[in-house]
């Protein structure tokens, strides 16, 4: 049975974007702050809430979300050859389970 991947804070850091600053804040301080923190994690920067000195949670930005598809945007660049769906060659579809 394979065994499950946990990344721990040494792979994190590794794989981490050059790009990203890091903060350290007290979760006292953290709770008055909260909207002030959620829009700093959100231009970029990750914040480390701690408890008692100790790091217990991470605030990162969210993943960029894709643009939205937009239905037709390829229409009249692809086309699809007329024997596209065509029966296989006999000795091609015996390789593929065909009749």
């Amino acid at each position: 049975m394979a065994k499950a991947w946990k990344l721990d804070r040494h792979v994190y850091a590794f794989f981490k974007p050059n790009w990203m600053k890091r903060r350290s804040i007290a979760i006292t301080k953290a709770k008055n702050q909260l909207p002030d923190l959620v829009e700093e994690a959100a231009a970029g920067t990750e914040i480390e809430i701690t408890v008692d000195g100790r790091p217990r949670a991470r605030m990162v930005p969210c993943a960029v979300a894709a643009k939205p598809r937009r239905p037709g945007a390829l229409k009249r660049r692809i086309s699809i050859r007329a024997d596209f769906d065509a029966t296989l060659p006999p000795d091609i579809g015996k390789r593929f389970g065909t009749r």
